[in-house]
């Protein structure tokens, strides 16, 4: 979390991968068993803001051993260290040996770029952004992902031609949690409007990221005013 001065709503501190993931307890373990019961072929859907990247950014290492990652930017970086698998976890037949990981961006040419020589039989494909692909490409990544016996795993912001794994939407209640998660032992928390979240919510349609983006706004402009 962030220290006493710094704003709690940074980047560094709620990008993917940052905050930690919450739900109900069990929640990876239920995950695991409908993606498995997909034989290992689903996705993830929700809106702008709802939290697919960050539970990639959870789930993601707990089933694969070893990971190639490419971002939007087309930066790309590898991970030969297995992470440590949750003990519900590490008996499952779901565990991958090896994982190509994507951040799909149309901004970005080359992250559209689909390394298949890198995916072999009972490895995984990760798409972050699946809805990026045109419709050509998505049905051809289905197809040829099927046919090489890759297993597939994608966010997207409506249901696909795979099955819904889960279906994710920012709740007040969540919404509260990650706030005071954010802004615990920071100088800021007393002076975050909690009731006013709901609110923030139903102005960005349930976009958690569009709201940690006003806080972060408002905590800049009231450490202005104090500096006058």
């Amino acid at each position: 979390m962030s220290d006493s001065t710094s704003n709690p709503f940074s980047t560094r501190f709620v990008a993917p991968g940052k905050l930690e993931w919450i739900g109900p307890e069990g929640f990876f373990v239920d995950l695991c068993a409908r993606w498995e019961a997909c034989k290992f072929r689903g996705a993830i859907v929700g809106p702008h803001g709802s939290g697919k990247s960050t539970l990639l950014e959870n789930f993601v290492p707990m089933i694969a051993s070893s990971m190639w990652r490419r971002d939007a930017a087309g930066n790309e970086s590898s991970d030969q260290t297995a992470s440590p698998v949750p003990s519900s976890l590490s008996s499952s037949s779901s565990l991958s040996s090896s994982c190509v990981w994507l951040q799909l961006r149309k901004a970005e040419s080359r992250s559209l770029i689909i390394p298949w020589r890198r995916l072999t039989g009972g490895s995984l494909l990760v798409l972050d952004g699946y809805e990026q692909l045109s419709r050509f490409k998505r049905a051809f990544v289905i197809c040829k992902s099927w046919q090489r016996g890759v297993r597939l795993l994608m966010t997207s912001h409506r249901a696909t031609a795979l099955k819904t794994l889960c279906k994710l939407s920012v709740s007040e209640s969540l919404a509260v949690e990650v706030v005071r998660r954010l802004t615990m032992n920071n100088e800021v928390e007393s002076a975050i409007d909690v009731e006013n979240l709901q609110q923030r919510l139903q102005h960005h349609r349930g976009n958690l990221r569009d709201v940690l983006m006003d806080l972060y706004d408002e905590v800049e402009n009231r450490r202005v005013v104090q500096r006058k």
